[in-house]
């Protein structure tokens, strides 16, 4: 057995010359033949090796004599020992979730701890072939995609390798008892209350039932699952730089993928936000369904971890926050031959008034629009800029009646949560201008104009919508 396991090391890169490596140890027969392994393989590979053993307060005395155990041997071997003991029990409670769940939590971010002290390179658990099987079933019954069917990772990116994987229980109990390996049974790994023992005891001999040869269907499907993983994620990466890093994704640049890339694009983009994230299929397929739909143009999804989906039009934001922070009322009055520097809403507004003549001969530019003065000076008015409010309505250059600025807005899909920002101008009770949008008819400069007021807005932040 220990060929077969220094032969899946090597194909799977599982360790380096001179990795720090640490192994967590339970005291069972796959955890103590994996340090019994790399104990053998330290010199070969010139290793530093350290054990961490958690023991979860579930069996009184006898997760005692595991810890026990595991201490002798690590000091009859001069190798480094540390232990946590937890109250997985009551962690589960606090947390809502199952007592299995915990305890691999809290073994993991001890693992997490222990890297960071003792700048360790690599974390090996005595995970094999069986669980393997297990774990794959598992995700079959919850429902689960191409990446749940690959089961257990040799090696995970956070640098956790499983030596032992391409091993069953079967062999590494044949391992134990040749080399004189001494471990401990753990009682709760026969008691069906919990789920892995379940699918071990009950599930798996049924299915041996209809193909004696379950467990090798089962890995077989996990390596034809792996390649064609790793075929779409080259694909998808491929594409990936054209999404990385944007708060905004343009739907139709989306849609141009296949709909199994347009979903792996979305998960790296929920995953960009935070990679703890657990998302499952039926969640992808949610956002997929509301894309499809061609009627609902403006919506938002919540997804577990926080993360929202935001539909505007044609423009999807993701991420933990997707809209837009309010601002509050704003209104000004503009005197003529003034410049207005407003910070809060990141505009400067110069103000002029000239000649009809000037205005003809000038030159204009696109941040600048023109009205009739004389109307506003009859009007005996100020001249305002304002935020909109409720019910406000221009008579839009060329119309015969007015129309409401939120239908305008909305005609022109500038989403909600940015049309607060939109300033209107106006004159006594008349609206001349909407910023970025149109001017009234009723304002604008005529063959009797003889002074034009002229408006400039400068912007000192982009704006995608005004």
């Amino acid at each position: 057995m220990l060929e077969k396991v220094r032969e899946y090391i090597k194909e799977n890169n599982l360790l380096a010359k001179r990795d720090r490596v640490l192994a967590g140890v339970s005291g069972g027969a796959d955890s103590m033949a994996l340090l019994q392994i790399l104990w053998t393989l330290r010199e070969e590979y010139d290793l530093y090796l350290a054990v961490a053993h958690v023991n979860h307060s579930l069996r009184g005395k006898e997760a005692l004599e595991d810890q026990k155990l595991v201490e002798k041997e690590c000091l009859s071997k001069g190798i480094p020992f540390q232990v946590l003991t937890a109250n997985v029990k009551k962690y589960a409670g606090f947390k809502n979730i199952s007592i299995e769940e915990a305890g691999r939590e809290i073994r993991y971010k001890y693992f997490t701890h222990l890297k960071k002290s003792f700048q360790i390179t690599k974390t090996a658990t005595g995970h094999h072939m069986d669980d393997n099987v297990e774990t794959v079933i598992m995700r079959i019954l919850r429902g689960t995609g191409i990446k749940g069917l690959k089961g257990i990772e040799a090696l995970r990116d956070d640098g956790v390798i499983r030596p032992l994987l391409g091993i069953t229980k079967e062999e590494i109990l044949k391992f134990c008892k040749s080399e004189n390996v001494r471990y401990r049974d753990d009682a709760t790994n026969f008691e069906k209350i919990y789920h892995r023992n379940s699918i071990r005891l009950d599930l798996i001999p049924v299915l041996k039932k209809y193909n004696p040869a379950i467990e090798n269907s089962i890995i077989n499907l996990t390596m034809i699952a792996k390649e064609y993983e790793e075929c779409i994620d080259e694909i998808v990466s491929k594409i990936w730089c054209g999404f990385r890093g944007k708060k905004e994704i343009e739907i139709a640049a989306l849609e141009k993928y296949p709909l199994l890339v347009q979903k792996e694009l979305l998960l790296r983009k929920i995953k960009e936000s935070d990679d703890s994230i657990s998302i499952q299929y039926v969640h992808i397929n949610a956002v997929m369904d509301k894309l499809r739909d061609s009627m609902d143009t403006v919506w938002q999804l919540s997804l577990p971890g926080g993360v929202k989906i935001r539909r505007v039009y044609g423009i999807l934001m993701i991420g933990k926050s997707v809209t837009k922070d309010s601002i509050p009322y704003f209104q000004y009055t503009l005197l003529p031959d003034k410049v207005y520097i407003l910070p809060r809403l990141g505009r400067m507004v110069t103000v002029s008034v000239v000649t009809k003549e000037k205005y003809l001969e000038s030159s204009k530019k696109s941040n600048e629009k023109f009205f009739d003065y004389d109307k506003m000076v009859r009007m005996k008015c100020n001249i305002i800029m304002r935020q909109r409010k409720i019910g406000d309505r221009i008579r839009p250059l060329g119309m015969k009646a007015s129309k409401k600025i939120k239908e305008i807005l909305i005609d022109k899909k500038v989403p909600a949560d940015l049309r607060d920002k939109i300033p209107v101008f106006q004159a006594g009770e008349e609206i001349f201008w909407l910023y970025g949008y149109t001017i009234s008819e009723q304002f604008k400069v005529s063959e009797t104009t003889d002074k034009v007021l002229c408006l400039s807005v400068e912007n000192f932040e982009e704006e995608k919508y005004c």
